[in-house]
Order: C-alpha cells, then sequence, then structure tokens
C-alpha cells in the first residue's frame, strides 16, 4: 500500500507537527485534571513541562525517519497518553475522550488508506474504561464511537488517494500530447539533461505532409500523425522516449545507443511506416546527444536530409563522436540503412 504522494500533504514535517498537537494535548489533560482538582495545578504544570521536555526528545530522536510508518508513533502516543490519564483520574480523562478523533484525523492525513484503522481495536478499549455506563448502553456508544473514528481516519486517506491519482493523471497530460499520446516538448530539457552523453537523438519529419492534409483533408492528416506515433512508440524500447517536437516532427531519444543502433533502429521505422496505407514517407537527422547544441545538429541533420531528397536520414556528429556526418536513404524498399557517398 502505497504512501500519501500529495504536495504540500508530503512536504510537512509531521514530526513537528505530531510533537506540537501532542503538548497541546498535555496541556489538555493538565487543565482538565486542574478543572475536577484544582489542587493539582502546580504538579499539573510540571507534569507539562517535564511531557514537553519527553516530546521534544522523541521528535529530536525520529526526525529523520520520514515514512508514514514513524508518523503512526504520535496519534499512538497520545491514546497511550489517554489510557495512563484515566487510569489515574477517569474523571478527568473523560473530558479528554474527543482527543482520540484528532488522533484518528492526523493518522488519516499521514497514513495510505486502511493503516490508520490499526489504532481503532486499543482506541476502542481505551474508551470502554472511561465509559461510565451499563454493557448495553457502553456497546452502543462504543459503535457510534467505532464509526466516527473511522470516517476522521479513512475520509482524508480516501480523498488524499484520490487527489494524488488526480495529480499523477494532470502531471502525464501535462507532459503529454493530447492527439498522440506521444511525450510533449514541455519534457525536453529535463529529457536531453538527463540523457546527456548517453544517448543519440532523432528528429524525424513526415515528407510534405502540407501537401498530404491539402489532398486528404486534416482528419486524416491527424490519422497518420496518430498511426506514426504509434509505430515509433511500437518499434521503440520502452527506455526510449518519443516526443511530439512540433506539426509532423517527432523528436526520439534512444538510450544508450551508438550510432550504428540508431541508424538501424531508423532503417526498422522505415520498414515499419513503408506498410503503412497512407503513402507518407518520413526524414530523419541523427546525432550523438553531446553538448548543449545536439538538438540544433539534428536539426541541421533533419533539413539535410529534406534537402538531399527526402525520405533519408542524414547523421551529423559532434566532435565528440566517433564518426563522420553522411547521409542515408531511409526508404521503404531498402532492408535496412544503406550509405550514400
Amino acid at each position: 500500500m502505497s504512501a500519501v504522494t500529495t504536495p504540500g500533504i508530503s512536504r510537512i514535517n509531521w514530526h513537528l507537527v505530531g510533537a506540537v498537537g501532542s503538548a497541546l494535548t498535555q496541556a489538555i489533560m493538565i487543565l482538565a485534571a486542574v478543572s475536577v482538582s484544582p489542587g493539582l495545578a502546580l504538579r499539573g504544570w510540571l507534569w507539562f513541562a517535564g511531557s514537553f521536555v519527553m516530546m521534544g526528545l522523541i521528535c529530536w530522536l525520529i526526525q529523520d525517519h520520514r515514512s508514514p510508518g514513524w508518523w503512526m508513533i504520535w496519534p499512538a502516543l497520545g491514546i497511550v497518553r489517554i489510557f495512563i490519564f484515566g487510569l489515574g483520574d477517569p474523571t478527568a480523562a473523560r473530558l479528554t475522550t474527543g482527543l482520540v478523533s484528532v488522533f484518528f484525523l492526523f493518522a488519516g492525513l499521514t497514513q495510505p488508506q486502511g493503516r490508520s484503522l490499526l489504532l481503532l481495536p486499543p482506541s476502542l478499549i481505551v474508551l470502554r474504561g472511561l465509559i461510565d455506563l451499563p454493557l448495553h448502553l457502553a456497546i452502543v456508544r462504543l459503535i457510534i464511537a467505532a464509526i466516527v473514528l473511522s470516517m476522521a481516519c479513512e475520509l482524508p486517506a480516501h480523498l488524499l488517494r484520490h487527489l494524488a491519482a488526480q495529480q499523477k493523471v494532470l502531471t502525464l497530460n501535462a507532459g503529454t500530447d493530447s492527439l498522440t499520446g506521444a511525450q510533449n516538448r514541455r519534457c525536453l530539457d529535463d529529457l536531453m539533461d538527463r540523457m546527456q552523453g548517453r544517448a543519440y537523438l532523432v528528429i524525424v519529419d513526415l515528407d510534405e505532409f502540407k501537401l498530404y492534409n491539402d489532398t486528404f483533408g486534416h482528419l486524416a492528416g491527424d490519422r497518420v500523425l496518430i498511426d506514426f506515433s504509434a509505430m515509433l512508440h511500437q518499434e521503440t524500447r520502452r527506455n526510449d522516449v518519443v516526443v511530439r517536437y512540433g506539426g509532423e516532427e517527432f523528436l526520439i531519444v534512444l538510450a544508450g545507443a551508438d550510432q550504428q543502433r540508431a541508424e538501424l533502429v531508423v532503417g526498422r521505422w522505415a520498414q515499419a511506416w513503408g506498410r503503412n496505407a497512407s503513402g507518407t514517407t518520413f526524414s530523419a537527422g541523427i546525432t550523438d546527444l553531446e553538448g548543449d547544441d545536439a538538438l540544433r545538429r539534428a536539426d541541421t541533420s533533419l533539413y539535410a536530409a529534406k534537402a538531399g531528397g527526402r525520405a533519408r536520414a542524414v547523421v551529423g556528429l559532434s566532435t565528440a563522436g566517433a564518426g563522420h556526418a553522411r547521409s542515408a536513404d531511409v526508404s521503404a524498399t531498402g532492408d535496412i540503412l544503406e550509405s550514400h557517398s
């Protein structure tokens, strides 16, 4: 079961919140005790001071443990303290039973859905000891308490889980092209930095796509873009990245590839796309992902491929690349890329 990952929620220092909440809980307990027995004022505040120091010590000891399981310490500790308080002064402890709902709310905000219910049995045992009613009436009160406490923890946990799922969808949509399902340019800068020096970059452009659009209509053109993106995804590995760069241009990052593999992959695309009913072809610019000018080099190679007659790829390497610039046919009739002099 996954932990809460909602922005804002996950960045909160829940140990600090738990320590402050524990100190306030202790103050409320002391006020309850003093209201029942005024003579306990001095001893009560000494108890509060000692408890505050203890909370600070616990917070300091576990501050580096930021997993939800460690945050569970605070509501569990609160329930234990009410139990101990009830052993010493049941009358005053009955005034503080409402705090149990606050403990469950804290658990619901910090724990995966369902985990907070582990606190329910011990909480009901503590509450049963503080309910001064006949058994049949106490059972009714405990059933109501169980429903309220379950809602106090499970409702926020459910809402946060739903919010996290929605945020994941929004994040995915923000980085995804709505027509083709490829990633969009939003991810490009991070992608280029992350793959620097460990990948090959290919820019492909559908040849004479505007003419195709004008001849067959934009709906047919959209179908070609969708099919072309699907082909690129199908003919690349899971760790390669396909980006719709703009219009009929796609940018593909081939992770861990060298020049030979990049050329073979582009040749495989040409073979696969040659079976498409649209009859369109594409040109490609290939370069190594080295330096800040990789995108410019790939773009320049693409334009060279267009100028060289289309349906071909041009490889242009950086000064760090182990090779030389050359062009190659990517027509659908070739088995793979064929070098041209």
